[in-house]
Order: structure tokens, then sequence, then C-alpha cells
């Protein structure tokens, strides 16, 4: 009891930011149409990124918190330069007292993918291993002040007393393949998952935490909670893989509070034990370098962590940046689209051969079944999604979703869109049977599709069950 005691009376700022994708200027041998080209179709400000985490520094360097959280993707493709580059904005943090924890996230470590870019080329970066990023980092979370996870980068250690922080490492660099190293492809996995003995000693760690009166604070990079129902579905690489059952766990182990990153938006969302007695909260935080450019300032007192959200507005030269980032995010949603189009056609073209398949067995010629070109679906969806997906994830990326008078402009533009989409003329196989799918998918699937979007849009967990809970992005008090 003493300990909680001594806690109760302990106030500690914070900060936290995550996904910085820090590009080292020195990746930038010569300007040219490969740098400029790295720009489009993307919706982060990788160009602009050292001087955006500089930016950061100076603020931090104002507010002086006593820490400050990392929760991974620290670099653009994990380029031992940008590594370099990352740590020197780090080391003016130490220098002035104030304490650094980091962990990796999906882009940071043993990555084929970091470049050199000189005019019109690029040529391959070096990346770290594990080791060398433990190596890098080892004033940042990897020193002797912290008790280490032999099966990952995960580690433990009290940088405030009565206060332990969980560092989890959720990535699979293990699993990255390398053309250069004899594999088919350059691949880096960005989905996660915790490894079974690093989950049993990351809750052996809590438990042992709690018993000393402790409390505890964990960080991971992909998402411990659902921020949008059926997250794990459609966007399950932004999820810890077996997201439920772990949660359980870390729940059972005394865990209330995690910061996540990954997903690039601020967005906090909550879920409880199966017989709601205790709930866990997992605040992600935007992308440093993505629009709007938020990072968190979080106060510790006691039994509670209150949150605030921050934002960068501009950086030496650019007074403009909020504006830029806004558009950088507009430009590349097009091309996101497309390819969502793309992807979704190309598994109703394996169900219509599956269906070609079964109709030959009743008699059916290969001529009789007609081709499918996307192109005009394509331009259909672009027709109908661009303007409002623009709208719609620049909202989302704005948070507090719910409270956004575009919410329900949203909804309504998705909904019609659905709706001219279903009954856009489609090749048949006789007797109406597509345009029958249609209308059984407008009858049948759009109720969950509304429940879907109100969930994004409205910022609502478990949306319209008795689970369904909204909590605010920007501020909120949570107890540890």
């Amino acid at each position: 009891m003493a300990a909680i005691a001594v806690q109760a009376k302990t106030r500690a700022d914070i900060v936290v930011f995550s996904d910085p994708h820090l590009m080292a200027p020195a990746l930038v041998k010569s300007e040219g149409t490969a740098v400029n080209n790295l720009a489009k179709g993307d919706m982060r400000m990788i160009v602009q990124s050292d001087a955006i985490v500089g930016e950061l520094v100076k603020q931090v360097l104002a507010v002086k918190p006593r820490l400050v959280l990392v929760t991974g993707d620290l670099t653009k493709d994990g380029e031992l330069a940008s590594h370099k580059r990352f740590i020197t904005h780090l080391d003016k943090l130490r220098q002035a007292g104030i304490q650094v924890l980091v962990i990796p996230g999906n882009h940071d470590i043993n990555s084929p993918l970091g470049r050199y870019y000189d005019g019109a080329k690029t040529t391959a970066a070096p990346s770290v291993s594990a080791s060398e990023f433990a190596q890098l980092y080892r004033n940042y979370g990897y020193g002797s002040a912290s008790v280490r996870d032999t099966a990952s980068l995960s580690y433990a250690c009290e940088p405030l007393p009565g206060y332990v922080v969980i560092g989890i490492d959720s990535n699979r660099y293990q699993d990255n393949l390398w053309r250069s190293r004899g594999d088919s492809i350059d691949s880096r996995p960005s989905d996660g998952r915790i490894k079974p003995p690093t989950l049993e000693w990351v809750c052996q760690q809590a438990r042992q935490a709690k018993a000393a009166g402790k409390h505890v604070i964990a960080m991971m990079h992909h998402q411990l909670v659902e921020h949008f129902d059926r997250e794990s579905d459609f966007m399950a690489r932004y999820m810890v893989a077996g997201a439920a059952s772990v949660r359980e766990q870390l729940l059972d182990a005394g865990f209330h509070v995690i910061f996540t990153g990954h997903l690039h938006v601020t967005d906090a969302a909550r879920d409880y034990n199966s017989d709601r007695t205790d709930s866990i909260t997992d605040v992600a935080t935007g992308s440093l370098c993505t629009y709007p450019l938020n990072y968190r300032l979080a106060t510790l007192k006691g039994g509670t962590l209150s949150y605030t959200t921050r934002s960068i507005k501009s950086i030496p030269g650019d007074s403009h940046l909020q504006a830029q980032a806004r558009a950088q995010v507009e430009q590349a949603v097009p091309g996101l689209m497309e390819g969502l189009a793309r992807r979704g056609f190309k598994k109703i073209q394996g169900a219509m051969g599956h269906l070609g398949g079964i109709m030959s067995l009743f008699g059916a010629k290969s001529s009789d079944m007609p081709g499918m070109d996307p192109e005009p679906y394509i331009e259909l969806m672009h027709e109908q999604y661009d303007s409002i997906a623009r709208l719609a994830i620049i909202t989302f990326l704005d948070g507090n979703e719910g409270k956004s008078k575009n919410s329900k402009a949203i909804i309504a533009g998705f909904e019609s869109g659905m709706k001219k989409i279903f009954s856009a003329p489609m090749p048949d196989f006789g007797g109406g049977l597509l345009g029958k799918i249609g209308s059984f998918m407008q009858e049948n699937a759009m109720p969950d599709v509304e429940n879907l979007l109100r969930s994004v849009v409205e910022d609502r967990n478990h949306c319209g069950t008795e689970r369904e809970v909204v909590v605010d992005d920007h501020t909120a008090t949570l107890p540890l």
C-alpha cells in the first residue's frame, strides 16, 4: 500500500508519437524523378519527414515531459542511415534529461525496401538486423535498465517511479523476403503477431509489476482493439493476430491502456472482458508525417492517464504544412480506391469462374460464359466514390468522426454509390442471375454495410450492440 500512496502524489507528463517514417536526407543523393515518384500516391509527407521530426523535438523540449514513447515505424524503410538520423533527434531529448523509449514497427528491421534516390535511379540502402536495432537504440529502451524478452524485441522497464512500461514487439521481420538473398521477391509483411513465449513473458512482467503495487502502460505497433467494427476482417494487416485472445490475456494480466500506431489514425477504441467487468483501451496515434501530423501529450497522476492531442502546424520554410499534408492525402485517394476496386473485381471474377465450372456440369459451354471487362466498373467506382472517399478519409484522420458535420453526408454518399453500382448493367448467365444476386446483396448485405459505415463514420465500437462504446479520440482520462 505504501508504494501506491507514493504514486498517488506523483504527476508526470509524457509525449507519445508514432510512425514518423523518417527518411534521412542522405538517402536523396540528387533530386529527380525517383524521389518525386516516391511522393506520388503516398499519403505520407515522406520528403518532409526529417523536418517534421525536428519540429516535434522543438515542441517536446518546450513541454519538457519526463518521458517520450514512440510506437514504431521510426524510419521510412529500415535504412541504417534513417535510423542514425532519427537517433540524432532523440539524442537532443536525452541530453535535455528527457527519457525516450521506442519499439520497432514493420518498416524498421531487416527491410529489403530501403532505397537511395539518385536522379531517375534508385539503389538498395543497407537495413539493420534485430540485434543491430537493439544496439542502435540502447539508450532508448534496449539498455541495461530494461528487462529483455529472449524471443523478441519486447522489454519492460520502470522509467518513472511506480510506472512500468512494457514495449511489445508485434512485428514479423523474420519473415521478410529478399531477392538479393535468393528469394523470388522483395517482401515485408505488414501484419502483426505476438509469439506465444513473448505473450507469456509480457503477462508475467505485468503481473509482477501489479504485485509490487505499480501501474503498467503498454505500447505496441499493431492494433490490439478494432478501431472500427470488423477491422480484423477488412484490414487484418493492421491488427495483431488473434487479437481477441491476446486482449483477454493482457486484461487478465492487468493491462488497461496500450498505445499503438500503424493505422496512421488518431483514434481510441475500447473492448471488455466477457462479463464486462474490466476493459482495455487501445490509444492509437496517427502517423507524425501524415495529415493532421498528430502526437499525444499525456499526464500520469496516480492510477490514471489523461491524454490530449496536438499537431505539427509548420516547419521551417513552410507555414502551410497542414494544407499540404491534407492535399497529400487527397491526391492519393483515387489510387487507393482503384486498388480496392481491382482487388474486389478479381474476387468477383474468381467467383464467376467457379460458377461457370458448376454450370458446365449442366451442359453450359465456355463460349456461353461472358467475359468481364473490369474497366467500366473501375470507372464507376471512381465516379461514385472518389469525392466522398476523400471526405471520409480526411474525417477519419481528423478523429472524433461522430462529432463531425460531415458524417451524415459520408454515409449517404456511400449508400447512394452502392445502390448505383448494384443497379449497373452486368454480364449475365441467363435468367437474370446476376440481377438477382444484386437484389439479394441490396436486401441482405446493405444492413451490414450500413452498420459498418456507422461504426467507421460515427466512431462507434461494437456498433448496435449492448457493448457499443465511443471513446474520445482527442482527449480522455483512463484508469491504469
